[in-house]
C-alpha cells in the first residue's frame, strides 16, 4: 500500500479527504458539486480518484450522515470482526469501563476512537441523534481499519456546531404612538 507524508497510508488519507469534501458540501449546499473544494482536496489525483460527475449526483463513497441496515458489530471493510464501541450522545458516559455494549455507551466519538487505537478492524457505532464535536476528532495511523457508522436503521449526524438551548419568550409589543 502506498504511504503519504508522515507515514499516513494512502487509503486513509484519501478517505479523510473524501470526508472533508462531503462535510464541505453539507456546510455549503448552495455550492452544488463544489468543484473548487474537489480540486483543492486533490480528489482527482491518481491515488484518490473520485469522479466529479459521481460526486455531483450524490454518489460519493463517504458520507457524514448515513444510515446502516447491517448489524452494528459487522464491519463492511473486512471479513474479520474487531471490537465494537457504542456512542450515544444523549445517555452515554465517557468512562474506561463503558462503550463495549449497547447498554453502556460512551458519550463522545473521541472517547470511542481513543479506545479503538491500535485495534484491528474496530468499529464505532453511533446511536441516533446529533453528535456535537467540541473539537475535531483526532485520528492517526493507529486508527487504520477503523469504521465509524450509524446504528442499524438509525440516523446519526456529526456536527461541528454548538448546541444551543434557547428559551423563547414573547416580546411585549406596544402600539405605535402609545
Amino acid at each position: 500500500a502506498a504511504v503519504h507524508a508522515f507515514d499516513v497510508p494512502a487509503d486513509f488519507d484519501c478517505g479523510m479527504r473524501k470526508l472533508a469534501y462531503d462535510f464541505g458540501r453539507q456546510l455549503q449546499p448552495r455550492q452544488g458539486k463544489f468543484e473548487s473544494l474537489y480540486y483543492a482536496l486533490n480528489l482527482n489525483s491518481k491515488d484518490c480518484h473520485v469522479e466529479l460527475s459521481n460526486v455531483a449526483d450524490g454518489g460519493s463513497s463517504s458520507s457524514l450522515t448515513s444510515t446502516s441496515s447491517s448489524s452494528p458489530a459487522s464491519s463492511s471493510s473486512s471479513s474479520s470482526s474487531g471490537p465494537t464501541y457504542f456512542v450515544d450522545a444523549s445517555i452515554g458516559i465517557d468512562a474506561s469501563d463503558r462503550g463495549t455494549s449497547e447498554e453502556s455507551p460512551l458519550r463522545t466519538i473521541q472517547a470511542a476512537v481513543d479506545r479503538a487505537v491500535g485495534q484491528a478492524n474496530a468499529t464505532v457505532v453511533l446511536r441516533a441523534g446529533t453528535h456535537f464535536l467540541e473539537k475535531a476528532v483526532q485520528l492517526g495511523p493507529d486508527h487504520s481499519g477503523l469504521t465509524i457508522k450509524s446504528y442499524p436503521n438509525e440516523e446519526a449526524v456529526i456536527s461541528g456546531g454548538k448546541k444551543v438551548d434557547v428559551q423563547w419568550t414573547p416580546h411585549e409589543l406596544k402600539p405605535a404612538g402609545g
